[in-house]
């Protein structure tokens, strides 16, 4: 999917940047997501110093010389070369093994989970993000969001589930006023 890429220093900047991909964001420098042996990451490098740690790590101190990476916009624009060399990088290890090495060198990184990945992560877990609701039709409850504030002394909940189409249509028609007959006549004639 392409996007058109908002940058807000294009202010100061003549080119206008049109649909750039996956690896588009807010941010001028590069980031993207990479696969790895057994599953994706995603990386970034912000700012000069993290990008020289990068080129260490990427074995090639060099690159922190090259003119078309001398800056975050340039690293930005040039950035296809970059992911090349770290999806390299990453075709040779597993998730765990290549978040432990850019961790090490503090570079930004995370696993891309899958749903049922982010359903069974941990920390997921222990914040208690999400609750099981039952549902109509479905075999086991399913894991509903939370609300993301916790307010100590007003907590937020959730207290029914979402309603099935048309599940309460004849309830609201009731509390605006129409009488049985003319709910049934809607139903009758495909209104509602």
């Amino acid at each position: 999917m392409k996007i058109d890429a908002f940058r807000p220093w294009a202010l100061h900047t003549p080119a206008i940047k049109g649909p750039t991909g996956s690896g588009a964001s807010w941010c001028p420098c590069r980031n993207d997501s990479f696969k790895c042996r057994d599953g994706l990451i995603y990386a970034m490098t912000i700012g000069q110093p993290l990008f020289v740690r990068w080129c260490k790590l990427m074995g090639d101190d060099g690159l922190a010389m090259d003119p078309r990476f001398k800056d975050d916009l340039a690293r930005g624009d040039n950035g296809e070369a970059l992911s090349a060399i770290m999806q390299k990088w990453c075709d040779a290890r597993a998730v765990k093994e290549a978040l432990g090495e850019l961790e090490a060198n503090r570079i930004p990184a995370g696993p891309v989970y899958t749903p049922q990945q982010t359903l069974d992560d941990p920390h997921v877990k222990a914040a208690d993000f999400f609750h099981q609701m039952t549902y109509p039709g479905m075999a086991k409850p399913a894991p509903v969001l939370q609300e993301p504030v916790k307010l100590s002394r007003t907590p937020l909940t959730i207290r029914r589930r979402a309603p099935q189409l048309g599940e309460h249509t004849d309830q609201i028609l009731k509390e605006l006023g129409y009488e049985a007959a003319a709910i049934e006549k809607f139903s009758a004639d495909r209104v509602v």
